[in-house]
């Protein structure tokens, strides 16, 4: 019998269950003295096959493990992504340029201004005989020139 071979276990539990089994024969004291050493190869191949089972898992499982950290990663950067457009501001429109001066004074004088006045301002400044200040109107009149 010392050259029986031991028949491989189907599953990792049905390993584990007949090591458990054998260790209690060890144990109490109920192993055959003419078995024994069959019972201790069988327990040797049994826990060779176990620990094949464990490193083939472990391996198996930080590959998933590693897998899901990726697609944690890539979602993560897609969100992180997102959310930079998000908050990005958007491209104002442009407002329309103002005409060049040639073209308000072939548009005529503002209203409220003077005909003589070279009219060369900026359309949101009223003309001088329209401005204020704190210390009351300002005129044409009051100008330097």
């Amino acid at each position: 019998m010392a050259g029986k071979k031991t028949k491989t276990p189907e599953s990792f539990g049905a390993a584990r269950e007949r090591l458990d089994a054998i260790l209690d024969e060890l144990e109490n004291d109920t192993a055959d003295v003419d078995r024994l050493a069959e019972r201790v190869r069988e327990a040797s191949a049994l826990i060779r096959f176990c620990r094949e089972r464990l490193a083939a898992t472990r391996a198996e499982v930080t590959t998933v493990v590693a897998e899901l950290a990726a697609e944690e990663k890539a979602a993560a950067s897609e969100a992180a992504a997102d959310r930079a457009s998000a908050s990005a501001p958007s491209p104002s429109p442009s407002p329309a340029p103002a005409p060049a001066p040639a073209e308000r004074r072939a548009a005529g004088p503002r209203e409220g201004a003077p005909a003589d006045i070279d009219d060369d301002r900026p359309p949101d400044i009223p003309p001088p005989d329209l401005m204020e200040d704190a210390g009351g109107s300002i005129t044409t009149d009051d100008l330097p020139f």
